[in-house]
């Protein structure tokens, strides 16, 4: 009997685990960011939160005046001594609709040791959501990567001042590129225009 209960609670908790894993999935599925931006959802789900206090949640809505400042991001690690890249991207530019720019990357760092992304490198500087009046829901979606090994990156890095440039961003021939696979960590929020 005593052997019952201890199977019935591990098996409890690996479904409580899956359960956890799949609210991720379900998420990405339930926007079409699988298969608008990716192909495969991540498994685990990163915590991201702008100050003050606001906190991103699997596709809540956020004005984009809270989201203007680049946020605190960490997702779960099993070797911290291994190397990650973050990317923060909006698939819907300039609507989803009517999406002919596509994907506009609105940061990128690579080469983060552990969750220390300020010791990463930064390819693509950090930009707030600004979706265009009359453009609908855009996905802000933070995808995390887990690297092979320190990657050196041969991208033309984008400060604030390269609007343009940040149009039309292939997250796939990214990651082709640098061999990164599927998104292990990843969060979204939708916002709208904000007068």
């Amino acid at each position: 009997m005593y052997l019952i209960r201890i199977f019935f609670l591990i098996g409890c908790l690996t479904i409580g685990n899956i359960a956890k894993r799949n609210k991720v999935a379900e998420s990405f599925f339930k926007e079409e960011i699988v298969p608008d931006l990716i192909d495969s959802p991540p498994e685990k789900k990163a915590i991201v939160i702008f100050q003050p206090r606001v906190i991103v949640n699997l596709g809540n809505k956020l004005k984009p005046s809270e989201v203007q400042t680049p946020p605190f991001v960490t997702y779960p690690v099993g070797n911290k001594k291994a190397y990650y890249t973050l990317a923060f991207l909006d698939p819907d530019a300039p609507s989803r609709q009517n999406p002919f720019v596509k994907t506009f990357v609105h940061w990128l760092v690579g080469n983060i040791p552990g969750t220390q992304i300020h010791m990463g490198n930064t390819l693509t500087e950090f930009i707030g959501s600004a979706p265009p009046p009359d453009s609908g829901e855009h996905r802000y979606t933070f995808l995390v990567y887990k690297q092979l090994r320190k990657i050196q990156f041969n991208e033309t890095k984008l400060t604030t001042a390269n609007f343009e440039e940040r149009k039309n961003f292939s997250l796939g021939g990214f990651v082709e590129k640098y061999n990164l696979g599927t998104p292990f960590a990843g969060n979204f929020y939708i916002a709208v225009h904000e007068n």
